[in-house]
């Protein structure tokens, strides 16, 4: 409990800083929001009927808290994708957004050729790397964000940029008005869960110290789905943990069939509900299942309310507290936060094993010839 309140002992673990990435991200927000520039459309994007925004890892979650937030006002169906693979439907009515961070995804670049072998409207984002190049190479509109961020901590110059290049979809709406306002809730929150705040009087430290020794396992509503994503990411990537996610109502008609009272050959399980924002029916389920989870013996039951006035705000203040949970439980268990090596490892044995970058020369040939 005392370390979380220690700056010093903070420092020892943190050696790489992801708290000042933390603590910024309103000010990042706001940076990205003054970098963007208006990319060139694609010529007949006045045609597009559908749209498939393509990403993996943090650039996927940035993608898919943006259609989070903007669904409800879409002017044509908006998907998201987490593979090399674009949907049969994918043509030359169809705008594919590819976002890696890296520039270097596998998956999004095979999206990325997957796409304009079928003759897409395409736009990218990525802060350089091969991305870049394959979006000059075949005349893409690229937006290229800032560098020297793990990806993770790089959301706000993902998700501010996806936004606003899907504003021609979606109807009139401040798009950045509501960006710089979610900003400052942002700021506002800070103030009561930033890591100057002592743990009595900081929830994100309390919540963190609740969850130190259990299994989380986080719920969120579907509209609410990339929340409960990032989440769980956070929690694996942070601080090393295993975590789970799943999304109401479905969940409600399978998974609590299972949590049972801890016994001995169980590990403890602790539940939270992220909760941006509800509708009456909403609430009751959120209330009842809540109730199941007592009534089966789970003790450790917990929920993130939003903030602000906006949906956007409420949304990015959820991401904003359990990133701070999270980072406050890499400190409780003596993990550096940043370091992600393991992933590494394993991308660099994928991309060696499936020679991703010889076919992706020879597509490069094909689709340039």
């Amino acid at each position: 409990m005392r370390e979380l309140d220690d700056p010093q002992k903070i420092r020892e673990v943190d050696r790489h800083n992801m708290l000042e990435k933390i603590d910024r991200t309103p000010e990042h927000m706001v940076e990205a929001l003054i970098d963007f520039k208006e990319p060139v459309l694609p010529q007949d994007f006045d045609r597009v009927e559908n749209a498939i925004l393509a990403g993996m890892g943090t650039s996927a979650i940035a993608a898919e808290i943006a259609l989070n937030w903007l669904a409800d006002h879409a002017k044509i169906p908006m998907t998201l994708i987490r593979d090399s693979w674009l949907p049969g439907f994918a043509d030359s009515k169809t705008l594919v957004l590819a976002i890696s961070y890296s520039g270097e995804t596998q998956e999004t670049l095979g999206a990325l050729v997957d796409a304009s072998r079928r003759k897409c409207q395409v736009l990218t984002i990525s802060s350089g790397g091969r991305m870049k190049g394959i979006s000059e190479r075949l005349g893409i509109s690229h937006v290229e964000v800032k560098k020297g961020f793990e990806p993770r901590t790089a959301l706000p110059f993902l998700f501010v940029p996806t936004s606003l290049m899907l504003a021609p979809l979606v109807r009139q709406m401040d798009l950045r008005g509501d960006l710089q306002d979610a900003a400052q809730s942002l700021r506002d929150l800070r103030e009561t869960i930033g890591s100057n705040v002592p743990h009595k009087s900081n929830p994100a430290k309390q919540l963190a110290l609740e969850l130190a020794k259990t299994i989380p396992v986080v719920y969120a509503f579907r509209r609410n789905g990339g929340l409960a994503r990032r989440m769980k990411n956070q929690l694996n990537e942070n601080c090393k943990m295993p975590a789970l996610f799943n999304l109401l109502p479905e969940c409600c008609h399978n998974e609590f069939e299972a949590w049972r009272k801890r016994g001995e050959d169980r590990p403890e399980f602790s539940f939270v509900f992220l909760r941006p924002d509800e509708n009456d029916d909403e609430r009751t389920r959120i209330e009842e299942a809540k109730r199941i989870l007592a009534e089966a013996g789970m003790t450790k039951v917990y929920e993130v309310s939003g903030v602000g006035e906006t949906r956007v705000s409420r949304l990015l203040s959820i991401v904003y507290f359990t990133d701070y949970v999270t980072f406050y439980l890499s400190v409780l268990r003596n993990i550096d936060p940043t370091p992600w090596e393991r992933v590494q490892e394993l991308k660099k044995r994928i991309l060696q094993r499936t020679r991703f970058e010889e076919r992706l020369k020879d597509e490069m040939m094909r689709i340039s010839s």
